[in-house]
């Protein structure tokens, strides 16, 4: 089930074309594993800037918020 569930995630993520979101190169999955190649983004996770206790600007917030859930329901 997880591994049907992960390779759906995969193709979903590999069809997204949106500047907010990373390119999906490939999926594939041997004995043990199951993976995905994906572009490398520069730069810090939300988490980092949480632990950091940086503070957003409401424009930033408010320009990123309506993509998010679009982009989740994908």
């Amino acid at each position: 089930m997880f591994g049907e569930r992960f390779r759906n995630e995969a193709q979903a993520a590999g069809r997204l074309l949106h500047p907010g979101s990373f390119a999906v190169y490939e999926y594939g999955e041997d004995e043990q594993f199951a993976y995905i190649a994906m572009e490398y983004v520069e730069g810090s996770s939300l988490r980092q800037c949480f632990e950091r206790k940086i503070r957003f600007e409401e424009h930033d917030v408010v320009s990123v918020k309506p993509s998010v859930p679009s982009r989740a329901a994908l």
